[in-house]
């Protein structure tokens, strides 16, 4: 169990049933049903965006390394104000919970130490542990749900993995925005899979992304001798960077406000040509 490909798309909530069948014991999971107010989960453009949220920045944690599969809970970091309480307002809207702020290693974060939330999160997609280490994708829930889902998710998963926006060298009025992901060697064709999910999430709004590629140069070593690699995605052509702007932008405000500047040398640069 766990992932969205083993949800229905053609329901618009997550059942009890569904949230029940991730149990390895079910009666674990039926004598917390009657405390869990949230349940059945309707799929909303909050709970997409919660998701692209925790993609980035997030780490769903399991009670143990062996044995079944038991999350006991959701971190989130992120220096950014403005996003951190965004993500608790998230929780607070789709589970009505209330994640604490927490000091990671010199970073701001939030914790929420909620079995049942996890769980759920888990249900509907959400890869336990490290992301570098594992295959996953864009839930198949939000593949198919609106736009309005598809805009939120990406932005809230922009708003943490990709770049500021940045002046391509020796162009007048091109600029970029990158998306890297870091896999496992073994893993990086989930890792190309996930970036082409979001490369046609993307497309869905006019913006057309350069990529997905393998950047060899970018090879890291871990404590264990394993080999991780830096995976790209690009959006710099100027049509694309523009609808970008116009279709999802960012909650950041460092990053939005960069990307405004840009859009305004981009529109000069096109009202002056001839």
């Amino acid at each position: 169990m766990g992932g969205s490909d083993t949800l229905t798309t053609e329901r618009t909530y997550l059942t009890r049933d569904e949230f029940l069948e991730s149990y390895t014991r079910v009666g674990s999971g039926r004598r917390l049903l009657p405390s869990l107010r949230w349940l059945p989960l309707e799929y909303t453009p909050e709970l997409s965006e919660l998701l692209g949220y925790l993609f980035g920045d997030g780490s769903l944690e399991r009670s143990y390394r062996q044995g079944p599969v038991r999350p006991k809970g959701v971190d989130f970091i992120s220096d950014c104000d403005v996003v951190r309480n965004r993500v608790a307002e998230l929780f607070a809207f789709c589970f009505l919970a209330a994640p604490h702020l927490r000091v990671f290693r010199a970073t701001k974060g939030l914790r929420l130490r909620d079995a049942a939330v996890a769980r759920a999160l888990w249900v509907l997609g959400l890869p336990i542990g490290a992301k570098v280490y594992q295959p996953s994708d864009v839930p198949l829930w939000i593949k198919k749900s609106p736009s309005e889902f598809k805009r939120r998710f990406i932005r809230a998963y922009f708003d943490c993995d990709a770049s500021t926006p940045f002046k391509i060298t020796r162009s007048k009025a091109s600029f970029a925005i990158r998306l890297t992901v870091n896999k496992l060697e073994r893993h990086i064709p989930a890792g190309i899979g996930f970036l082409n999910s979001i490369k046609s999430l993307l497309y869905d709004f006019g913006v057309e992304c350069n990529g997905p590629y393998i950047r060899h140069s970018k090879k890291y070593i871990n404590m264990y001798g394993e080999i991780t690699v830096m995976l790209e995605l690009l959006i710099q052509r100027q049509a694309s960077f523009l609808a970008y702007g116009k279709e999802i932008g960012f909650t950041v405000p460092a990053k939005q406000q960069k990307l405004n500047n840009f859009l305004d040398i981009i529109v000069k640069s096109w009202a002056i040509t001839p």
